[in-house]
């Protein structure tokens, strides 16, 4: 088998998308080029490699641009629902689906801050629920 020419990977990445590795072996066999379906599979999964990378660069490079707005809003966000948990009108059923959306925000903010971490104690880890409820209502 010959060396496969940028011609021929450029073929065989835009028949990969509606073909598998065999059928684009076959298709290519026909038109008087030879390439293992192996040889296929390696130049998809280089492309897919590559390709990945560019990706996962862009996205961080949009991220480090909007990560200070977003926790500016989640930060905002969880303001606001601390403020509603606090509401005396609300009815118990209220108070809890707004406790439940605080819990979803905090734990987002500490995801990804890192804070979760399990490995480590935390303030609170000794804590009763009595305690951690005076906490609350502060």
């Amino acid at each position: 088998m010959a060396r496969i020419t940028p011609e021929v990977s450029a073929q065989i990445l835009a028949l990969s998308a509606t073909m598998s590795n065999r059928q684009i072996e076959t298709y290519l066999s026909n038109q008087g080029i030879k390439v293992s379906n192996v040889s296929i599979g390696k130049i998809i999964n280089e492309h897919r490699k590559e390709r990945s990378a560019q990706t996962k660069e862009t996205i961080n490079e949009h991220i480090k641009q909007t990560v200070t707005t977003d926790l500016d809003i989640l930060q905002n966000t969880r303001d606001k629902l601390h403020n509603w948990f606090n509401d005396d009108n609300l009815r118990i059923s209220e108070r809890l689906m707004v406790f439940d959306r605080l819990n979803k925000v905090i734990d987002t903010r500490l995801k990804y801050s890192g804070a979760d971490d399990t490995s480590k104690d935390d303030d609170f880890s000794k804590m009763t629920d009595e305690e951690l409820q005076a906490i609350l209502d502060e």
